[in-house]
């Protein structure tokens, strides 16, 4: 598959004996999940299609049921599949808002330019995100607020921090 696949769910284990999933929403929009809603099911090498036939969400958990997975067999071929959508599906964000994954791979620098590694994950605390930067065999955590993020550059693929702010 050519097209840029983004993951905004995760398949975690059947409910009951019609083919019925129950999936972890990584979306902020968990009605994405509609009735009538396609997704690519992507496990290991292999990425299938499906409809989404049933849908009952309740918090951050969706309860789905596709067309043509009719049996707790074909859910079980499901288990651990990431749940995704084109790139060019995603809701557009307001201004200083990013989805995770152009985030994820950016060089970081402080505000004097100084290298300080890659952007390898951002944590999702109660309080605020958490930015991980890699570099080499050490870590640095950013918190992802106003006063340690000072800009982000998708198109360079730069994020400018504050070191003040870096817990090793």
């Amino acid at each position: 598959m050519c097209e840029e696949l983004v993951t905004v769910g995760k398949v975690n284990k059947l409910h009951g004996r019609d083919g019925e999933l129950k999936v972890r929403i990584l979306s902020e929009y968990p009605e994405r999940f509609a009735i009538g809603a396609v997704f690519f099911f992507k496990k290991a090498e292999e990425t299938k299609t499906y409809c989404v036939k049933k849908c009952h969400i309740k918090g951050e958990f969706a309860i789905i049921k596709l067309e043509n997975v009719d049996t707790a067999a074909l859910a079980q071929e499901l288990l651990g599949s990431e749940i995704c959508i084109k790139e060019e599906s995603l809701m557009p964000l307001s201004q200083d808002r990013y989805y995770i994954h152009s985030l994820e791979g950016c060089k970081v620098f402080d505000e004097d330019k100084n290298y300080v590694g890659i952007l390898k994950e951002v944590w999702k605390l109660p309080a605020n995100d958490v930015f991980v930067v890699e570099n080499g065999t050490k870590e640095v955590l950013f918190p992802a607020v106003k006063h340690a993020i000072k800009n982000i550059s998708i198109t360079q693929g730069e994020i400018i921090v504050d070191s003040h702010f870096g817990v090793l």
